[in-house]
């Protein structure tokens, strides 16, 4: 067996211990649950929709059997993402009164309030996931108007200028092109693709930042060795901080009505990076 299925096994089996009798669905997400899967890179996303809001009870009952499968698959380290969200939650969680569990990147599970943000993860599972447990994705996770999606992209883009300020690492570099690459995709067709897809389509869109992008890519979708990790050169880091700005920008501008009549992007290419 495949250790991501046990790992899939693992995960479902401690949802279903902790919390089963409230469980409504849980979904597979992510590359793993597509052919965008990069086996040294992926990350397993798993959604658990339950009937009540996650609370301070549900952490304590749920925490440390998720500890407990972090422990026996190390090797995974930070590409398990784990988010349970209550069925009041997905319908209410507008008006900022509502609160779901959240790990994410080697953090551990905590509570967290939804926000518009949320909608970009749910989105994904709701039009690209596997059902692990439950009816599929589509029939339980509302839908969401393109303007609340678009808005969900451009926060989640201004993020990044500062996040890329603050990580050095090569690997970290890679994931920044390639997450701003996926944000410029679903600026400009109001939905969301793999980072494969949104990779070509973001180089074709910027010819100038084609080399930066390929290069990312390629040791995204390495087969051989996992993505290095560490320090990345200081020109390297300079360059992704000029690629992510640009972006990051572009993805704010997106839906205007000068981004609509193809507008040059803001900032020329640094020189010699190309």
């Amino acid at each position: 067996m495949l250790v991501e299925e046990d790992l899939l096994m693992a995960l479902v089996g401690a949802i279903m211990e902790s919390v089963g009798d409230h469980v409504v669905g849980i979904y597979l997400g992510g590359g793993l649950a597509d052919t965008d899967f990069s086996p040294n890179q992926s990350t397993v996303n798993l959604l658990a929709v339950t009937d009540v809001d996650p609370d301070r009870a549900m952490l304590d009952t749920t925490s440390d059997i998720h500890a407990a499968v972090d422990d026996e698959f190390a090797d995974w380290g930070d590409r398990i993402d784990i988010e349970y969200v209550g069925l009041p939650g997905l319908a209410g969680f507008r008006t900022g009164q509502h609160i779901g569990l959240r790990s994410e990147a080697g953090e551990t599970l905590h509570l967290e309030p939804l926000t518009e943000l949320n909608v970009l993860d749910w989105e994904s599972i709701r039009e690209h996931s596997l059902p692990l447990v439950g009816e599929p994705a589509d029939t339980v996770l509302p839908e969401f108007s393109r303007d609340e999606f678009l808005r969900a992209v451009r926060q989640h883009a201004s993020a990044w200028p500062q996040w890329t300020r603050s990580h050095t690492r090569l690997d970290q570099q890679i994931y920044a092109v390639l997450t701003m690459c996926r944000a410029w995709y679903s600026a400009r067709r109001l939905r969301q693709t793999s980072k494969r897809e949104a990779a070509l389509f973001t180089a074709a869109e910027f010819p100038r930042w084609d080399s930066l992008i390929t290069w990312a890519y390629e040791w995204w979708y390495a087969v051989e060795e996992p993505t290095p990790r560490e320090q990345a050169e200081p020109a390297l880091i300079m360059r992704v901080h000029d690629f992510v700005d640009e972006l990051s920008e572009r993805v704010l501008m997106a839906g205007t009505a000068s981004t609509e009549a193809g507008i040059d992007p803001p900032h020329p290419a640094p020189d010699g990076r190309d």
